[in-house]
């Protein structure tokens, strides 16, 4: 054991934290996801509704000339149609309460409507930053944000919904945040060791 080892080891402390002072992870101001996210998932909730509404009506049609299908299948039809936009509404409710936030430490992220959670990354344990885009994103604009974690292998936080700028933006200040942390990230776009080093010896 060193001489640094055994003076950090002297300077520890851990003092008890009263719940009082805790801080409250509601304080921050959470953004929301673009205006044309949620039109996109809106459009398409409203096709999955219309095809069950008209496969449910090409089979009441179907067995038209049966009785007991004829009554039968309108019902079944009205329940799928009823549970689709029951689901559509909520999804799209849930939606609206999405949100992210940047902190100095940490990113977090914000869903649920029946069941909320609040997911916190800390810059320290970032290990990887990307930008996706599907079909439909690229087709309206938008960009997902995907972070990776020390010892994961999926992302671990993922936030859809932002405008390619921003997503950029986002990923590149996370990686700027996590190297100032010490994460295991490559050394940011413009930041030099003599930036490096400065930042050491405040």
């Amino acid at each position: 054991m060193t001489a640094e080892n055994v003076a950090d080891q002297q300077d520890f402390t851990n003092q008890q934290i009263a719940f009082d002072d805790l801080p409250d992870v509601n304080d921050p101001t959470f953004s929301h996801l673009e205006p044309a996210y949620f039109w996109t998932a809106l459009g398409m909730w409203v096709v999955v509704t219309l095809a069950i509404l008209g496969g449910a009506t090409l089979l009441w049609l179907a067995s038209y000339d049966n009785a007991k299908a004829a009554i039968v299948l309108p019902i079944i039809a009205l329940m799928a149609s009823v549970g689709a936009v029951a689901v559509a509404l909520l999804n799209i409710w849930e939606i609206t309460k999405k949100g992210y936030a940047m902190r100095e430490h940490d990113i977090l992220f914000r869903k649920g409507l029946v069941w909320r959670s609040i997911t916190a990354v800390p810059f320290s344990r970032v290990q990887h930053v990307e930008t996706h885009r599907g079909p439909i994103d690229r087709l309206v604009g938008l960009s997902e944000l995907k972070i990776y974690t020390a010892g994961g292998q999926s992302s671990d936080l993922k936030i859809p919904g932002l405008t390619i700028q921003r997503a950029s933006a986002l990923r590149q200040s996370i990686l700027n945040h996590a190297y100032e942390d010490g994460a295991a990230v490559q050394r940011p776009a413009g930041v030099t060791e003599a930036a490096d080093k400065d930042s050491a010896d405040v």
